[in-house]
């Protein structure tokens, strides 16, 4: 039987789904977490660089050799983490600029580096640092104006790169390991078993179990295991039962048959009746008497007999209702062309709750007739000794 939605597939979707989630969501945090922290080190990067390069920059600012200024900004975008500089002085003025920069309305833009470049506008996202130029004459510090250095958020993603390749594939090949090893686990602990047992339960006939017993393939002593074994222990109750009632049932038929037997076996006619008055018992001195099988009159109505016995309806009724034995005698029945006399006992039954009654015709026509023939004998004789 094909299962639409089998345990052990749901379980393994289920699973999966909730570790696939938390695995994206951490495997997220990680790189959010890389790349907050690679811009943190480009920031710091920066600072390190203006400081160092603060002597050389602020000595040729002084000297007004901007071809030496020009040079030192060329070479802070050698740096990775620098993609712009800008050079201002005191009064705000813009001396050099180069590299990725943005305007007053922080919209970015890119400087021609070499003559004939055109200025280009970008869609990065930029974040500078800054420091004052300053140079110091003796104990004098003159503020010449200010470098401005910038990056962007590609050059952060440019550092995390490749640790977001490894993050991302060490996530992907978790995943696809942990599915696999789930799908092998549960498909031989719970997926096999349940299949091997489901197997097992389509094919037992409870009419024919003979001695058979559940062997699922489970070797730990887990739920399937105990599952296993109730269903064995049921198996062996119900075989058990099953004997029992077969034993009972051969018992029932035995006894049923002696009885039979013994009904058979008397000489009087034995009707039974249920409380609706239809025959429930037609022995064989009924059959004899009417020339009606059991089978034909079994199940029947009484009212459908009358042309071969002669009941009360008031006694059979009075019977059944008052719960004690009434008794007609000398009742005359013609049967068989012939007239006789029958005593017919009316006896009370009580079976599951509902009331019937059995009939007993006992045929006492040459017991009335002998009874008839002492009695004349003793008139004659008392007749015979008074004429003396």
């Amino acid at each position: 039987m094909d299962v639409e939605r089998p345990l052990a597939k749901k379980l393994l979707k289920v699973t999966f789904s909730l570790y696939f989630v938390v695995a994206l969501t951490v495997t997220v945090l990680h790189v959010v977490a890389e790349y907050l922290q690679s811009y943190d080190r480009i920031n710091n990067e920066m600072q390190v660089i203006l400081q160092s390069n603060q002597i050389n920059l602020s000595r040729a600012f002084w000297d007004y050799d901007m071809d030496q200024v020009r040079a030192i900004s060329h070479g802070l975008l050698s740096f990775s983490s620098i993609e712009g500089v800008r050079i201002n002085n005191l009064a705000g003025q813009t001396i050099v600029e180069v590299g990725l920069l943005n305007d007053k309305d922080n919209h970015a833009y890119k400087t021609a580096l070499k003559a004939g470049e055109e200025v280009v506008k970008v869609s990065s996202v930029l974040f500078f640092v800054s420091s004052p130029i300053i140079y110091r004459i003796a104990d004098k510090q003159e503020s010449l104006g200010e470098v401005i250095l910038f990056s962007s958020e590609n050059a952060v993603v440019n550092q995390v790169k490749l640790g977001f390749y490894f993050i991302v594939g060490n996530a992907i090949i978790k995943t696809l390991a942990l599915w696999l090893i789930i799908h092998l686990v549960f498909s031989r602990l719970i997926a096999r078993p349940l299949a091997v047992a489901t197997q097992f339960i389509e094919h037992i006939d409870l009419d024919d179990l003979k001695e058979e017993t559940a062997n699922w393939h489970v070797n730990d002593n887990n739920e399937i295991k105990l599952l296993e074994n109730a269903f064995n222990n049921m198996l062996s109750n119900h075989q058990e039962h099953e004997r029992e009632l077969n034993e009972k049932r051969r018992d029932n038929r035995e006894l049923k048959k002696y009885l039979t037997g013994l009904v058979n076996a008397m000489p009087s006619v034995l009707i039974g009746l249920d409380e609706n008055e239809c025959i429930t018992l037609w022995n064989q001195q009924a059959q004899k008497e009417s020339n009606i099988k059991s089978n034909d009159a079994i199940g029947k109505p009484l009212s459908e007999f009358y042309d071969y016995f002669t009941f009360n309806l008031q006694k059979i009724k009075d019977c059944r209702l008052d719960n004690e034995v009434l008794k007609d005698e000398k009742v005359n029945v013609f049967s068989h062309s012939v007239s006789r006399i029958f005593d017919i006992t009316y006896y009370p039954l009580t079976h599951d709750n509902t009331r019937g009654v059995v009939l007993r015709m006992d045929d006492v026509t040459q017991q009335v007739a002998f009874l008839e023939l002492t009695q004349r004998d003793q008139q004659r004789a008392i007749r015979e000794q008074a004429q003396l």
